[in-house]
């Protein structure tokens, strides 16, 4: 659910360089420097969960490990502690959202399902706040399908790239390098889609402006092909596509310049790669300038020379490292001219392997060694985490999940949706490293831009790297206006109570750095400050939703009132202190919500309106409203009917009698029920009364105050989370109250110990073994046991890690239990 905040000032002596020198400074005194202040300034993160299987349902507990590294190296990331973790619906709109501590670079954690989620296809996400700063599409992205066994009859979408109407059946060119030069041969790369917007097999034809067949068209991966075309001035070139399901199209292709630069790489010799730097319609009298970089650093700078308008240089493969590389071509005053991106493969990351399963027939549980090597088969000890399924049916693993390979090494530092990642580390078969190219031509490069870089844009960087959980926000007046130097405090409530104070700074903005904190809290912030005109403001930390990544089926169930998915905004001064006006710029799903209401004074006229989306991770109804209630305070009293104790809620206006609850149309004395026995999840929405005015309707009996309480109806989506909105509340001058979302509690994955008499009266669960951290030891080696039923056929393996060094490990195998 990645950053921004001034950090401009930390590069003064690139600027100055750029504006006084940039229109004679040569690429080799301007591009290095540059490039190495930004990767010291901006160090890049990435982010990858291992999950412990593809398909869920509502109920399920999906499982995954976190991987978050160094972008330029892959080594576990010092720099982020706190790790976020999103779920969204086919709307792109929050459902789930959660924070993890990050440990050594890695944390395991779990998702809970709930049992109302809708049946569907969604977006995993991952980031961390620092990652905020770039472009969200640098977040972790995957599909979960996740079924409901309520509604199982429905079949789950086809996942599809998201479309216009404009844009169905539609094929796009690209030259390598950028463009195409009258009198040079390029390679033209191409991507066709069809009206799911994923790719689609096509052939056809290339031809003039007068019918000549110049070249044939052919896809050969996901809808991306190549053919190579020589065009001349004076000519127009179009290509005649023919798609898998018979609509045919004629398309213009892109029109050549009279002069200009072009790239051809050669990326299938083994030992080096071959780049062939071209110039057409001018006399290169300047030499030009190649750079390769990867994840922002600078690997090589070469000047070239071009006698007769042409060049090539030899890079060995040695000196570049597993991964994106991109090559761009400069001129002399410093101007991106062509651009390529390659992948480069030394097959130097981790080999893992997994032995053959042995069955221990004395307990039903299974074994089955694993063993990891670097290149050179020397044994690596490192963490791994592993799962292991049951699998009914053999499965393509090039549709799984994207791996932690096809991740780190591809998927992170593209632009778009990258169709079946995992096809491209399958093997290394020639054709399917073309098919690898075509991807590098049709995709494109997404941490930077030369161009933004040369003219100084740099990130904003808003949000710092966190190490620990922080909370905050700005005051300011009713106008806007700043209030710097401001004692601001925050109070937590409940059994964990604490104190923390900080004064805002120039800006009037504040920080509460805080400890570990689990789970929901309730706090309050308080502003000491005699202005009768205040907004304390929250930070809204989580991202926009919409990705743009893909169109998945309808879920939704998630938002409790937290800094993490609302920015709050109280606004202070009212005189009117017992009166409460809650403002929401979505009331439809308030309304919504109140409907169903038997509210005597009509549906949703309340002093306050507490809604399902309120209680979304709420177990116990007192603590939930504890606090989130305007005008209510709680006292403890002995339950009758449990002998425990309960807390009772009384309004401050309500001449000290506890308040009378009306469920679904009917009123309950206090003292006959608690609020506690009352389910979180089963409420639609509880409305307030206090106001003489609301509570006259029900007479003497509501002259305590009233909660109106309504329970589900159905009717509603209520999964769906609303976009970040924020929230007004007249109330105490400089006062917020508000209930925070803190870390997930891990938990265990449970493996019985069934006996043998057991193997065959029991349905084995989908994931049958699932450990986040499995050590290898200085052999390398360790063995997997767990449990199996009768009924397991076939299971899956799938193995991920990164050595200490930032090497990666996968590995996929099915096995057929006997």
């Amino acid at each position: 659910m990645i950053i921004k905040k001034g950090l401009l000032f930390l590069l003064p002596a690139i600027f100055f360089r750029m504006t006084v020198f940039g229109q004679t400074a040569s690429p080799e005194s301007k591009i290095p420097p540059l490039l190495q202040q930004f990767g010291e300034k901006f160090p890049q993160e990435k982010v990858h969960l291992h999950l412990d299987r593809n398909n869920h349902s509502s109920g399920d507990t999906l499982r995954f490990r976190a991987y978050v590294v160094n972008a330029q190296n892959n080594q576990f990331t010092d720099l982020s502690k706190v790790l976020y973790v999103d779920l969204l619906n086919s709307q792109d709109s929050r459902v789930i959202e959660l924070r993890f501590p990050v440990n050594d670079g890695g944390v395991s954690g779990w998702v809970a399902l709930p049992d109302s989620m809708e049946r569907g296809t969604y977006t995993l996400r991952a980031y961390t706040a620092w990652m905020r700063n770039f472009k969200p599409e640098l977040f972790y992205h995957t599909s979960l399908k996740i079924g409901n066994p309520a509604n199982s009859k429905q079949s789950i979408p086809r996942e599809t790239k998201k479309t216009r109407n404009d844009e169905l059946h539609n094929i796009q060119f690209f030259p390598e390098g950028g463009d195409l030069v009258n009198g040079i041969t390029s390679v033209i790369a191409f991507k066709a889609i069809n009206n799911t917007g994923l790719g689609e097999d096509v052939s056809g034809t290339i031809t003039d402006e007068s019918g000549k067949i110049l070249s044939n068209l052919q896809s050969s991966f996901a809808g991306m092909g190549r053919f190579n075309l020589t065009p001349t001035q004076g000519h127009s070139y179009e290509a005649h596509v023919r798609f898998k399901d018979g609509v045919t199209k004629k398309v213009t292709l892109p029109v050549a310049l009279t002069s200009g630069y072009a790239l051809a790489v050669n990326n299938q010799d083994k030992a080096n790669v071959i780049i062939q730097v071209m110039a057409g319609g001018l006399k290169a009298t300047e030499p030009v300038w190649l750079a390769a970089q990867a994840n922002n650093k600078l690997i090589s700078l070469t000047k070239l020379d071009l006698s007769n308008n042409q060049g090539s240089i030899s890079i060995p493969k040695r000196t570049l490292p597993t991964g994106i590389v991109q090559f761009t071509l400069f001129n002399n005053l410093s101007e991106p001219k062509a651009e390529r991106l390659i992948f480069i493969d030394r097959h130097d990351q981790l080999r893992l392997n997994a032995g053959t399963p042995k069955i221990l027939s004395t307990n039903s549980v299974i074994q089955i060694p694993i063993e990891a090597t670097d290149q050179l088969a020397n044994p690596v000890s490192a963490n791994f985490s592993v799962a292991v399924v049951n699998r009914k049916t053999p499965v393509d693993s090039t549709t799984l999940t994207p791996s932690i390979l096809s991740d780190l090494l591809l998927t992170s530092d593209l632009n778009g949706y990258i169709e079946y990642p995992n096809h491209y580390f399958k093997s290394r078969e020639p054709q399917i490293s073309l098919q690898l190219d075509n991807l590098m031509l049709t995709q494109g490069w997404r941490r930077f831009i030369w161009k933004d870089l040369l003219a100084g844009k740099f990130p904003d960087v808003i949000y710092p790297a966190q190490t620990q959980q922080t909370l905050s926000g700005k005051i300011q007046t009713g106008k806007g206006s700043t209030l710097p130097k401001q004692n601001v405090m925050l109070v937590s409530k409940g059994d964990s109570a604490f104190t923390i104070r900080t004064v805002t700074d120039s800006k009037g903005r504040f920080t509460f750095n805080l400890p570990d904190l689990q789970e929901q809290h309730q706090f309050s912030i308080i502003a000491s400050t005699d202005s009768k005109d205040i907004n304390i403001i929250l930070d809204q930390f989580a991202p926009a939703d919409s990705t743009g990544y893909v169109v998945k089926e309808e879920l939704s169930n998630y938002p409790a009132q937290s800094p993490t998915n609302q920015a709050h905004t109280i606004k202070n001064g009212t005189r009117q202190l017992s009166e409460v006006v809650v403002k929401s710029k979505k009331l439809s799903a308030t309304e919504k919500a109140v409907a169903p209401s038997a509210n005597f004074n009509g549906a949703g006229n309340a002093n306050q309106i507490i809604t399902y989306k309120d209680l979304n991770h709420c177990d116990n109804l007192e603590i939930c409203l504890e606090g989130r209630l305007v005008g209510v305070y709680f006292r403890i009293k002995k339950d009758p009917f449990s002998h425990g104790y309960t807390k009772v809620p009384y309004s401050t206006g309500g001449l000290n009698k506890p308040m009378l609850f009306v469920l679904d149309g009917v009123p309950i004395q206090p003292g006959q029920i608690s609020l506690n026995s009352i389910p979180a999840g089963n409420v639609q929405s509880i409305e307030v009364l206090r106001s003489g005015s609301l509570i006259a309707a029900y007479g003497l009996a509501g002259s305590g105050g009233v909660l109106v309480i309504t329970t589900k109806k159905g009717g509603i989506n209520y999964n769906e989370m609303d976009e970040p909105e924020d929230i007004t509340v007249t109330s105490t001058p400089g006062v917020i109250n508000f209930t925070y979302n803190g870390y997930q509690k891990y938990r265990e994955f449970y493996v019985p110990k069934y006996p043998v008499a057991d193997r065959t009266k029991r349905n084995s669960p989908e994931t049958l073994f699932w450990n986040p951290v499995v050590k290898t030891d200085d052999r390398g080696q360790s063995v997997l046991e767990f449990p199996i039923g009768a009924d397991v056929k076939n299971i899956a393996l799938t193995i991920e890690g990164i050595s200490g060094d930032g090497k990666i490990g996968y590995h996929y195998q099915e096995y057929a239990i006997k």
